[in-house]
């Protein structure tokens, strides 16, 4: 067990019974760590300094400016919200959209992947393919009809295209490695070894 100091303490000693009687003093301007074992017990528990360096105990000057901190990165948030709720409301239609997505009824509008599949506009990765959504061929398509977004689209083994062996999850491995004649039993990656094996 070690005790963080406050900043502001430089020198400490903790008389015996409840520390060694030794002066422990400041030797870093950064965070000061007292490593003494008769002495951290009484440091922590009863001085109030920190086990950790996120429970070191504030100085008055520091408390002030995480205060102040706080208080102006707040002011600057309701700023930047309101800003940014006036210029949604010179959009046409943009507060529609925006009382309909806080109602869960968000409009259909998508990114298309590489490979065309229909994702949600805040998409990272495509939800059938995993194609990074950095790579789109069309942009938003609004407003478009939900049976649209929910027509299923071809896989990649329809399509002729099969996902390299180590992309490819357990149960498709042991599909595959029933398709060569080969034992299905094991983990993934036993499986995949054999299928690798038999290649």
């Amino acid at each position: 067990m070690v005790a963080y100091a406050p900043s502001d303490v430089q020198t400490v000693t903790v008389n015996p019974p409840h520390g060694c009687g030794q002066p422990h003093v400041r030797d870093t301007t950064d965070t000061w760590i007292v490593n003494c074992g008769p002495c951290n017990k009484h440091l922590t528990s009863v001085l109030g300094w920190g086990g950790t360096k996120s429970e070191a105990p504030e100085t008055y000057d520091e408390r002030l400016q995480r205060e102040d901190r706080e208080r102006r990165g707040s002011q600057e948030l309701e700023k930047a919200t309101g800003d940014a709720m006036t210029e949604i409301a010179k959009m046409p239609g943009a507060l529609e959209k925006l009382a309909a997505i806080l109602a869960g009824q968000a409009p259909a509008e998508v990114v298309r992947c590489a490979s065309g599949h229909a994702n949600p506009v805040a998409a990272r990765f495509c939800s059938d393919c995993g194609a990074p959504m950095g790579e789109l061929i069309s942009a938003m398509v609004p407003d478009a009809p939900q049976a649209a977004l929910s027509a299923p689209q071809p896989s990649p083994r329809a399509s002729g295209k099969r996902k390299p062996l180590k992309d490819m999850r357990a149960e498709d491995l042991k599909a595959l490695a029933r398709q060569k004649g080969l034992s299905d039993d094991g983990t993934r990656l036993q499986v995949l070894e054999r299928i690798r094996a038999a290649r």
